[in-house]
């Protein structure tokens, strides 16, 4: 471990001799050492975490043999003080003394009886190195570090708001055994008792931020009550609830989810056990989910409530609520009333006060004895339409309940998890202008025209949530969540039978795509780079806002909003446009030479239209020219999904190079104080005020960068039927082997291996060709047997950048005379001597007429990209050729590889302790057929070029695994 004096260079580097790199908590949580480096000295708010067994694994420096597990009874939390030389740990109280075990290094990953840590094993394992120190480190440890890094370095679980995304991303994947897992679905559950009353009293909007209604929308700083007087809603927040929400349930297989009820605590003074329901609370609801204060000035006609029907089964004279007051600054008003059926006319009522920072039983009599049978209780919060800000009032809950007495109540609806997610899908469909448009904006209308909403006029910008979405009255970001909801719920809805519904939401998702991209895909010029994308938003008047935002393009490729055409397009242009400092006054070469791990939010510096923070200068805010690691996350998945694996893993390799540097990717936007501390970026870009967001206090969701790196490379989409499989290895591996994955409440291991034929192979000799600018140059070839995967030799002189060497290949078939396009793909940082490849995801014919040609060359600076001769120029079936014709090529041939890829999958159970059935499925001819595994939990399967194989899991154990996976 090398300890650099100074951030901006790496003069004076001496050796530092640590005790321990790693700090592993039972929980599950990940800290490195570098994590402590950057704080300044003191205490710090962040804990580590040792919940689910109160230990703590110490993993040594590889100067030492040793690493060290500590036990701490009774305590789940550690707090530590952070000084130049040292780093002190302190816990308590203690139930039992503090033990230490000494333990040989390297032998264990995590505490005893902690969550299994995921890891990954590439062979041949690359060797990465991070260019401005010149270390170098082993790929195989570095990818096992940046996953386990990224899942667990938070120690707790984000989960409200827009956060709910990253958190289940993030741990989806997670070991059942995880405490973040467990703490995860108690977060969900919770937050979504925070659905309610819109500011035009229309039910079944998500509030993002709890009780405040304007996070972010105009925004963050609107303190004072009534000070943003117009519809703040975050149209996207319903949908990103219902596409986070199926992504849970999909891939952990907590079914029990969906069915999951609500029963608030409720007491009589009957002779029957107490309370009747509710009595494992562990959260509570807020009665008045956030100020719902009508914005066009009527006055409000509904308060909103909270109730619990309940059953009771003796004679009582008085009922209870548990009821709270979390503020600690002013007392909650409310109103208690007890009806035999909710919507008749009450049988008692009361009203009371609750003081602050208090909870108790509030209690109501009925005034005279009630006989046995089924009551509904309600609490109103009298303020309900007139609060800008919720109050505050709680009736504490159980949020997963198997009370069979009565339902609990939100405002007007009742059931079960399933059946808020209902109200929320039609809440979007009838009040953020699906209808009109077909997704969701804000709609120039009457009702919702408050002057300046929204950014509905042009020249007036307004911004929400934490991504600042670009504000209109159409607004891209915001409806992009809508189709991604759509396939949610039809994948939900097909989970629990119901194909009539599935479809509909299916029509709607097509619906909502095909209108978005009429209305928001179009071309662009950035200083003579031209192409197509998805532009940020459309005011009122027509006029679009596009300031090359690259995150919103990013996120639409991954959740099917762009089609795979418009998703490589997407990504020509982050690997070959411009970005601009100033507005587009002038252009600058590689828009990921800002951050290399991840292109800025935005090619272009706004400074006209977002406002609050988003008017900060270029690089100083996420939302102008900043990036998050979640935005690499989306750009793997992206290139993985819609151009090559060999494409994804060549911006993985990168993404590795900038892990690899000295502060490890452990902060965000800080000052450069004066003693170096709390500067987390090392090196450059060298602006006092950056904001690129690593794995940072505030944003847990980067975790997301960790956890898709199974999916790209193994193909993983959770699924109804199952989770679905498409491997695919990079063509400079043989195989990648993916370790302890969580997926139904089990774990496994997974392998992908390449069964590489070679169909045609010319071998490269000694003297290459230069390719030159803007000439058209391939080979010829007629395969004898079926392929799919043709490459060339490239040579790159002098070789110095080691970055930005790109080219872009086209494979075609001749068919009539004429050459159709069969695939393409393309390189970005190419290595000297290096085969760059075409695969396509399914079998090519034998006897055709073939040619692969490169289209484009992107050399860096002063250095040239060679195309290597073949070592003989006898090969009878095709040719060199150039465009413009070079005749000296048609009796030479360039070195090219023809090859038939197969991959072979092993996937492996580490733990089925619910003993769930599970099948792997593989299509022949049309048809599913279960996979015999190897033993009873393993299975091997070769496959064919672009097939996929489900993991499936019967859910009724009783009947064929086929039959089950059809009907699913």
């Amino acid at each position: 471990h090398l300890n650099y004096p100074h951030d901006r260079d790496t003069l004076g580097a001496t050796q530092l001799i640590l005790p321990f790199r790693y700090l592993v908590g039972s929980s599950g949580q990940v800290t490195r050492i570098e994590h402590f480096k950057r704080l300044p000295a003191g205490t710090y708010f962040l804990t580590l975490n040792i919940q689910g067994g109160s230990r703590l694994l110490m993993r040594s420096d590889s100067t030492h043999n040793w690493d060290l597990e500590t036990h701490w009874p009774g305590t789940s939390t550690l707090t530590y003080d952070v000084r130049d030389t040292m780093l002190t740990l302190r816990g308590g109280p203690l139930t039992g003394p503090l033990t230490f075990r000494v333990i040989p290094r390297g032998t264990v990953d995590q505490p005893t009886n902690g969550a299994r840590l995921p890891s990954a094993v590439m062979d041949p394992e690359p060797t990465i190195e991070f260019a401005p120190t010149g270390k170098s480190i082993p790929g195989n440890q570095l990818l096992t570090e940046l996953i386990q890094q990224g899942i667990y370095w938070s120690p707790g679980v984000t989960s409200g708001g827009d956060w709910v995304l990253g958190a289940v991303e993030t741990h989806r994947f997670d070991d059942p055994n995880s405490w973040y897992l467990k703490e995860l679905r108690e977060n969900l559950l919770h937050y979504l008792g925070y659905l309610g009353y819109d500011r035009f009293e229309h039910f079944g909007y998500l509030y993002p931020w709890n009780r405040y209604p304007d996070y972010g929308a105009g925004g963050l700083l609107n303190v004072p009550p009534g000070n943003a007087p117009w519809d703040m809603r975050a149209l996207h927040m319903n949908s990103l609830w219902m596409t986070t929400l199926a992504n849970y349930v999909l891939a952990t297989g907590d079914v029990d989810f969906l069915e999951a009820k609500r029963a608030r605590w409720v007491a009589t003074n009957g002779s029957e056990p107490q309370p009747i329901c509710g009595g494992n609370l562990s959260r509570f609801d807020y009665v008045l989910a956030s100020g719902d204060v009508r914005l066009d000035g009527q006055t409000s006609q509904v308060h909103h409530s909270l109730g619990q029907i309940f059953t009771a089964n003796v004679p009582f004279t008085e009922v209870r609520a548990y009821l709270g007051n979390p503020s600690l600054m002013e007392s909650s008003m409310g109103k208690m009333a007890l009806y035999r059926y909710r919507g008749e006319d009450p049988i008692a009522e009361t009203d009371f006060t609750i003081t602050p920072n208090l909870s108790r039983e509030v209690a109501l009599p009925t005034g005279s004895q009630l006989p046995s049978g089924s009551y509904f209780l309600e609490v109103t919060d009298p303020t309900s339409g007139s609060r800008y800000f919720g109050p505050g009032l709680v009736w504490w809950t159980e949020t997963d309940s198997d009370y069979e007495g009565g339902e609990a109540t939100l405002g007007p609806i009742e059931g079960n998890v399933m059946e808020e997610l209902k109200a929320m899908f039609s809440y979007v469909i009838d009040h953020m202008g699906v209808e009109q448009a077909g997704f969701p904006h804000y709609p120039n209308d009457p009702e919702y025209n408050i002057p300046n909403h929204k950014s509905g006029r042009h020249g007036v910008s307004t911004t929400t949530s934490f991504w600042e979405a670009a504000g209109g009255g159409f607004d891209f970001f915001e409806a992009i969540w809508f189709p991604a909801a759509c396939q949610g719920m039809s994948e939900l809805s097909q989970l629990i039978g119901d194909s009539t519904g599935a479809e509909q939401y299916r029509n709607l998702r097509s619906t909502a795509i095909e209108a978005m991209s009429e209305k928001f895909w179009r071309e662009f010029n950035d200083g003579g780079f031209t192409g197509h994308r998805f532009h940020a938003c459309e005011d009122w008047n027509g006029v679009p806002h596009d300031f090359g935002f690259t995150y919103y393009n990013l996120e639409a490729a991954v959740r099917g909003v762009a089609s795979a055409t418009q998703t490589r397009e997407i990504l020509w242009w982050l690997d070959r446009g411009p970005w601009s400092s100033n507005g587009g006054t002038t252009w600058n070469k590689d828009i990921y030479s800002i951050w290399e791990i991840a292109p800025p939010f935005n090619t272009r510096a706004n400074s006209t239209w977002l406002n609050v923070t988003g008017t900060l200068p270029f690089m100083e805010v996420v939302t102008n020219g900043g990036a998050r690691l979640d935005i690499a996350a989306r750009d793997l998945q992206a290139r993985a999904r819609h151009l090559s694996i060999d494409n994804a893993h060549e911006r993985n390799l990168r993404i590795l190079s900038r892990y690899a540097s000295p502060d490890r990717l452990t902060g965000g936007r800080t000052f450069d104080d004066p003693g170096g501390r709390g500067r987390w970026q090392f090196l450059g870009p060298n602006k006092d005020r950056l904001d690129f967001e690593g794995f940072r206090e505030i944003f847990p969701s980067n975790g997301v960068l960790a956890s898709v790196q199974p999916e790209i490379y193994l193909g993983f989409e959770t699924t109804h039927q199952g989770l679905r499989l498409q491997p695919k290895i990079p063509s400079v591996l043989d195989s990648i082997h993916f370790s302890n994955i969580g997926y139904w409440q089990s774990l496994f291991d997974f392998t992908e291996e390449a069964s590489r034929e070679t169909i045609l192979e010319l071998e490269p000799g000694t003297e290459p060709k230069t390719i030159e600018d803007g000439v058209t140059v391939g080979q010829t070839f007629v395969p004898s047997s079926p392929f799919n995967k043709v490459g060339l030799q490239v040579f790159v002189s002098p070789f110095n950048s080691k970055l930005n060497n790109g080219l872009r290949l086209i494979l075609e078939e001749e068919e009539g005379g004429d050459w159709i396009a069969l695939g393409s793909n393309w390189y970005n940082h190419l290595e000297d001597s290096q085969w760059v490849w075409v695969t396509v995801d399914r079998t090519l014919k034998a006897g055709s007429n073939c040619r692969l040609r490169i289209v484009d060359t992107h050399p860096a600076d002063g250095e040239t990209l060679l195309l290597a001769f073949s070592q003989s120029d006898n090969f009878e079936s095709g040719a060199a050729f150039q465009i413009p014709v070079d005749p000296s090529l048609a009796t030479r041939d360039f070195a090219l590889r023809v090859e038939l890829e197969r991959t072979e999958l092993t996937i492996e159970t580490v733990d089925n302790s619910h003993r769930i059935p599970f099948h792997l499925i593989q299509f022949r001819d049309g048809e599913p057929h279960a996979v015999a595994p190897e033993n009873e939990a393993d299975w091997k399967v070769l496959l064919e070029p672009g097939q996929e194989v489900f993991l499936s899991a019967t859910i009724d154990p009783v009947q064929e695994p086929i039959s089950i996976w059809r009907v699913r």
